[in-house]
């Protein structure tokens, strides 16, 4: 089996603890339009391209534009984006090992680039990749490999040489569409079932499991 040379990071979910977060930021912004929006129909719009969930709920509602929609689900977690404390325990460690490796990082992101970057520099990670992709940058968001196929271009990499670590089912999809090795970490959001299509099956990322593959 080649050597992984690349890793690339989802966000929400697997390196910050927002996937609940942005999740109860689309109820609070709903319920401003009297829909209500329950917690197990909410989850299945975690690692979901944000243009597709704002379709959707425009079918249900009258929504403002996508964009002006996004600013109104930034604005109801602004205050907490700069938490230090959303970083997952598990990923400093890796980020740094990883780094000492020599591995190329990307971060590969649902979010429209301009979220991901400010939550990446908010959390002081944004200095660990070489290649940072959002959402609104692909004509195809996840599930598509459209946003996996252009990092790789752009790091100049091939798909057999490089892991994606999601934690989500559209995510995980999306990485094995691009012909890359899939790790998913069990981040609580969705059950083992759901995330067995990838290659690798982790409860919290593990500095041994990155040494066994590089």
């Amino acid at each position: 089996m080649d050597k992984v040379t690349t890793v690339v990071w989802d966000l929400d979910g697997t390196l910050l603890d927002t996937e609940a977060l942005f999740a109860k930021a689309w109820q609070l912004v709903m319920k401003d339009y009297d829909l209500e929006i329950p917690d197990k129909t909410i989850k299945n719009f975690a690692g979901m391209d944000d243009r597709i969930v704002h379709a959707e709920l425009s079918k249900k509602v009258n929504l403002p534009d996508f964009q002006t929609t996004m600013n109104m689900l930034h604005n109801a977690i602004r205050g907490k984006l700069s938490d230090k404390d959303l970083v997952f325990n598990d990923v400093v460690p890796c980020l740094e090992f990883l780094l000492k490796k020599n591995i190329t990082q990307g971060c590969a992101s649902a979010s429209p680039e301009e979220m991901v970057l400010e939550k990446l520099t908010k959390s002081n990670l944004v200095g660990y990749f070489e290649s940072i992709y959002g959402g609104d940058m692909v004509e195809n968001n996840k599930p598509s490999p459209d946003i996996y196929l252009s990092t790789f271009k752009q790091l100049d990499v091939k798909p057999e040489n490089v892991l994606i670590v999601e934690d989500s089912p559209y995510g995980i999809e999306a990485g094995i569409r691009s012909g890359a090795r899939v790790l998913a970490i069990d981040r609580g959001m969705f059950t083992l079932d759901q995330l067995s299509q990838a290659d690798y099956n982790l409860e919290n990322l593990d500095l041994n499991f990155f040494e066994s593959i590089i």
